[in-house]
């Protein structure tokens, strides 16, 4: 989970206050000095609700004054706000008549990507991608969600390569070395996957969802300590939460379907919890067991964007005969 960084929920993060100040996005559509509506419209610093930043981007797009350019900003705001609220469609459309207005803006086929993502249509995302890295735009960052949006369609080499490509560009923190980890897993590359989900682990030691695909990885890989090693990693994380039931699992403290039934677990942990159960099994030689719960059709989040969804797919083509 954490190494996904849940796509969507990670995608999303960008300072507009940062990119404003750059000169990134357009100018007010009056003169110098900008209006309240189109302040609250780019809403720096999140400083008014996602709402009120909508009405003023109305608002300033109603009254149609300045450039071209500055219009397409004023729907390429209204857009962003409509995303904190997760209204993807209307979010693609005010970025539809953005980029009609200003197809030179690389930030608005960045963030149509993301609404196209969210809404799980990765080819658009991937195109969408594609033409804002054509315009040079946040170049590490839109290679790592595209590498996302890859691994969306399960072409775990593209994926691997655009996280590559990320990870040379801003080597420090970047959330692609996660998704690659997890992306090597997926391709059976389990050597791989083990060094980049150890690396992640060691800089975030409470990410549980890290230490969980690292085990997996190690255990693929035939390491012998893998058994140990997540047992001092366990030391790190919080016992209290989810997914920490998982963790004892693999480590010989729990069952199955103790897991299954622990109270409050919502619908994408319950997928998150197939995975890690199948795996268990299909570690202790229960492939057929491993295959059912894979292929179960409890396995509801059919998610393309969510890993556990994707490695149960991954191994169910492993295990296919």
């Amino acid at each position: 989970m954490f190494a996904s960084a849940r796509g969507v929920a990670l995608r999303a993060v960008i300072v507009l206050s940062a990119c404003a100040a750059l000169g990134i996005f357009p100018a007010p559509p009056a003169s110098a000095q900008p209006s309240l509506d189109w302040t609250r419209c780019v809403n720096k610093d999140k400083a008014v609700s996602a709402d009120l930043a909508i009405a003023a981007c109305t608002a300033v797009i109603r009254q149609g004054r300045g450039s071209s350019r500055a219009l397409a900003g004023a729907f390429y705001y209204r857009a962003r706000a409509r995303q904190d609220n997760r209204d993807w469609a209307r979010s693609i459309a005010d970025l539809n008549e953005a980029i009609r207005l200003d197809p030179a803006d690389g930030w608005a086929f960045k963030y149509r990507a993301l609404a196209h993502y969210a809404l799980h249509d990765c080819d658009r995302a991937i195109s969408d991608e594609t033409a804002a890295l054509a315009r040079q735009t946040a170049v590490s960052e839109t290679l790592q969600w595209r590498g996302r949006s890859y691994l969306c369609k399960e072409d775990y080499d593209r994926a691997i390569a655009d996280f590559t490509a990320s990870l040379r560009l801003d080597p420090d923190k970047n959330p692609a070395l996660g998704a690659r980890g997890n992306a090597y897993f997926m391709a059976g590359r389990y050597g791989p996957a083990a060094e980049d989900l150890a690396s992640v682990l060691h800089e975030y030691p409470t990410a549980a969802y890290v230490a969980l695909w690292l085990h997996l990885a190690q255990l693929h890989a035939g390491r012998p300590d893998a058994v140990a090693a997540l047992e001092a990693n366990a030391s790190n994380l919080k016992k209290e939460k989810w997914p920490y039931p998982a963790v004892e699992l693999f480590l010989g403290r729990g069952r199955p379907d103790s897991i299954l039934m622990l109270d409050n677990m919502r619908p994408v942990q319950l997928c998150d919890a197939r995975f890690f159960i199948g795996e268990w099994h299909l570690m202790r030689g229960e492939t057929q067991i491993a295959s059912r719960v894979f292929a179960s059709p409890e396995f509801s989040c059919a998610d393309p964007t969510n890993d556990e969804y994707l490695g149960a797919r991954a191994e169910l083509r492993r295990l296919a005969p």
